[in-house]
């Protein structure tokens, strides 16, 4: 990654080698980032992001896997039950196995 560059991490836990990751923070390298899947979840205690500290510790934010957690999606989800609840209990339909 260019100098300075910010990763954000909210894909799949394992795709980002997170010692490398570590590594590029405490060298300066990366300006910083924003983590929301880990290789291990919860992390373990000796991961190498948890272990960050001084300037490197604080160009890093950690959330706990809920980066998909919007209004947006909640809404979407309520629906998508919703319908299923619909189809059972007032047209006597098998419930749809996908919500999409």
């Amino acid at each position: 990654m260019k100098p300075g560059a910010i990763l954000i991490q909210a894909s799949r836990g394992g795709i980002v080698d997170e010692a490398a990751l570590a590594d590029s923070l405490k060298s300066g390298h990366l300006g910083g980032a924003a983590i929301d899947v880990y290789s291990q979840e919860p992390p373990a205690a000796d991961s190498p992001l948890l272990g960050l500290e001084g300037d490197a510790a604080r160009r890093v934010l950690f959330t706990p896997h809920v980066a998909g957690v919007t209004r947006q999606s909640t809404a979407f989800l309520l629906r998508a039950a919703w319908r299923n609840v619909e189809r059972v209990l007032i047209l006597n339909v098998p419930p749809l196995d996908r919500a999409w």
